[in-house]
């Protein structure tokens, strides 16, 4: 059997941390999507002898100029064992309607734990029709030797032995509304806060970057403390034109400030992130969609930032801005006490070298600015913070 249903019993050595904390979610009692698995063995039972050997070459060496071709020897061409196959199409003809279309995405067991969560890393397949069900399935493992997959494990201490994840295969909800939720505050650790974010439509917009998404703060009294409704263009949805996939839909100018959830919603969310902790006995960030006036639950895992308390956390800054004191007095005597401002080229520098254009100035300036807004807020920057500090994104 190389296909897991959560009917059977699930392991999370074949259907990955993500599969496993749906299965578990899903008995607890939360609302998740229909789901199968295919289990990482039908990678390994796909190959030949001849890609296989090509396989074991690829794991034993660094990324270098031959890495993709190697990469293309192993996939160009390959297919899933037919007797797995048809073990796929069976599980999908059984469990789930013929019109059904479903997201596609990696769970693989180094996935959404404590240490990394490998966030974007593999590639997700979203509104996929049942016939390309398996070209997606190898499309997915393919992701999971991404040069991108390579530089994160280096810059994350990851073992290098590159890792087949198993797939997911779950019932899509076409969103009116989506987006994350933090179970502790990511920024200040306080277990007393909960953070709330959602964009209209499909939360790709929102974990991709691409959209503004609004925030809440939700205490533990269940009360909001704080909203910032942001100004919002465009959302993802279903790309109807390719009867497939999703597309950028422009948003009519009177929704613009529109909130994406109602008040009652945003403590929904909230309840619903701090029952996953509960659960889990760890702070979580989950995934989650409303389709109807219903919360379904895509995703529950670690929030990866806390690997220290709050009081550790305060001494370390403590001890940083100390240091940083003591190096700018010795570096700019005259600057203790006043507001110094350090002006450096070290990254615009290698985007645009040699004499630049007031065309081009203008449009780095505005370029760099987004960048550096989206950056903290993707860090989990509140957004007070972030506009006193607007003077410096310009």
């Amino acid at each position: 059997m190389y296909v897991i249903e959560p009917a059977n019993n699930v392991e999370r050595n074949e259907c990955g941390n993500k599969g496993y904390c749906l299965h578990e979610l899903a008995k607890a009692g939360f609302n998740v999507p229909k789901w199968i698995a295919i289990s990482p063995r039908a990678f390994d039972a796909s190959l030949s002898n001849h890609r296989r050997s090509i396989l074991n070459d690829l794991t034993r060496q660094d990324f270098d100029n031959q890495y993709s071709e190697l990469v293309g020897s192993v996939f160009d061409g390959l297919c899933l064992l037919p007797a797995i196959e048809a073990e796929l199409q069976e599980a999908v003809s059984s469990s789930f309607s013929p019109d059904t279309l479903f997201a596609v995405r990696s769970s693989s067991s180094e996935e959404d734990g404590v240490g990394q969560s490998f966030a974007g890393q593999f590639d997700t397949y979203l509104f996929v029709p049942a016939s390309e069900l398996v070209d997606k399935v190898l499309s997915v493992w393919r992701s999971a030797f991404a040069t991108r997959v390579l530089i994160y494990r280096k810059e994350h201490g990851v073992n290098s032995t590159l890792t087949i994840p198993a797939v997911l295969i779950q019932e899509m909800v076409s969103a009116d509304s989506a987006g994350v939720s933090f179970s502790v505050d990511p920024l200040s650790l306080s277990p007393e806060i909960c953070i709330v974010e959602a964009v209209p439509g499909l939360g790709e917009g929102l974990v991709s970057g691409q959209l503004e998404a609004d925030s809440w703060s939700v205490n533990s009294s269940g009360a909001i403390i704080s909203a910032r409704i942001a100004v919002k263009t465009q959302s993802v949805r279903f790309n109807a034109q390719r009867c497939s996939g999703t597309a950028l839909i422009d948003l009519p100018e009177s929704n613009s400030t529109t909130a994406a959830l109602s008040n009652a919603q945003v403590l929904q969310v909230a309840n619903c992130a701090r029952k996953a902790q509960a659960h889990f006995g760890y702070p979580q960030d989950i995934e989650w969609c409303i389709k109807n006036g219903t919360i379904y639950l895509l995703q529950s895992r670690p929030i990866t930032t806390l690997n220290y308390s709050n009081k550790n956390r305060q001494a370390e800054d403590n001890s940083a801005n100390a240091q940083t004191d003591n190096h700018r007095a010795k570096a700019f005597p005259d600057s203790v006490g006043t507001d110094i401002k350090v002006w450096d080229s070290s990254n615009i520098s290698e985007s645009y070298p040699g004499v630049t254009t007031p065309l081009t100035v203008t449009f780095a300036r505005k370029a760099y600015e987004h960048v550096y807004r989206e950056f903290l807020r993707l860090m989990g920057v509140r957004a007070q913070v972030m506009e006193n500090l607007a003077h410096v994104y310009r």
